[in-house]
């Protein structure tokens, strides 16, 4: 009977050691790390298995409202711009009233780094934009653009402080 008792005793703490064991490799192998699990975004955490929802991209640093924008094919007129993101990409903007060509007149571009590139579109009835390019420095913005009314070309450019 004490051989048995001893066994027993014996058997009960492997069988314990072996639950200590199991629990805590399912301890350690069930954390996770939060952060930022976008590849495309400027905050990536390559290291994270659950996205925390503070991923920032490139485009962040330009979206916002720009007041008292100019336009040098628009003399002594300012105008507002809204920029915000884009639907298609992390990396698109949409920039509405641009130009002051009108609030309903939106102009999407993809942002690289501090860089933007606009995306062809129309500006209004027979108004095309046909290229541009820009950047931000600071809260200024510059975009430069080429549009086309009725068979001639126009070259602007647009200076804009962010607001916000």
């Amino acid at each position: 009977m004490k051989k048995t008792f001893l066994a027993f005793g014996k058997l009960a703490r492997l069988a314990g050691a072996a639950v200590m064991i199991a629990f805590v490799s399912v301890s350690v192998t069930s954390c996770s790390s939060e952060g930022c699990t976008d590849d495309t975004a400027t905050n990536y955490d390559e290291k994270a298995d659950e996205d925390d929802g503070t991923c920032a991209y490139e485009r962040d640093a330009i979206i916002g409202t720009y007041n008292n924008s100019t336009d040098n094919c628009i003399s002594g007129t300012s105008f507002n711009m809204t920029i915000a993101a884009g639907a298609a990409a992390t990396n698109q903007i949409s920039i509405s009233n641009f130009g002051g060509f009108g609030n309903s007149i939106s102009v999407n571009a993809i942002v690289t780094g501090s860089s933007i590139s606009l995306q062809s579109g129309s500006l209004g009835s027979g108004i095309s934009l046909l290229s541009g390019t820009g950047a931000i420095a600071g809260s200024l913005l510059t975009i430069n653009y080429t549009y086309d009314e009725d068979g001639t070309e126009y070259t602007c450019t647009i200076t804009a402080t962010r607001s916000n």
